[in-house]
């Protein structure tokens, strides 16, 4: 079989290793911010961080962006990850979304969105680089600081 130059899809490999770059720096900062009970995970895991205790499963996916929370009125995470937490068996479990945008001084200002599967449902979906991700209305994030009223083990 012979491919066809304008079938084949390229990517910029710079800009990938850059965007993985940026995640893994942010994911480093970021675990400065949170419970020290919260574990980072391996590289390429579905989540970003886990809590796992005999009472309650938490999880953290962390999106970091290189724009501002202005910048767009939603902002994406991967459609895999709401199905992968939703196939999870753990009757007492959490999923929190955390954006990092850039804030002043190119330091990032994170925000947060609680799953609800309810809510979930009602937003739209789209492919960005040849992924299905879900939109979420930047309205609905809350900041970092509010994020210890929401966690209880």
């Amino acid at each position: 079989m012979s491919l066809d130059a304008n079938s084949v899809k390229t990517y910029d490999t710079t800009l990938f290793k850059n965007r993985l770059r940026l995640g893994t720096k942010s994911e480093i900062y970021f675990k400065g911010l949170i419970n020290d009970d919260f574990v980072l995970t391996p590289r390429f895991a579905i989540f970003d961080y886990e809590l796992l205790s005999e009472t309650k499963n938490t999880y953290i996916e962390l999106k970091s962006r290189t724009v501002t929370k202005a910048k767009y009125k939603t902002t994406i995470v991967g459609y895999n990850k709401i199905e992968y937490y939703n196939t999870l068996n753990a009757l007492n479990k959490s999923f929190y979304i955390f954006f990092g945008f850039v804030g002043d001084e190119n330091m990032y200002d994170y925000y947060f969105i609680e799953y609800n599967k309810k809510q979930f449902e009602t937003f739209n979906t789209k492919i960005v680089f040849d992924k299905l991700h879900m939109e979420i209305d930047i309205n609905l994030l809350k900041p970092l600081s509010d994020f210890e009223h929401f966690i209880t083990l």
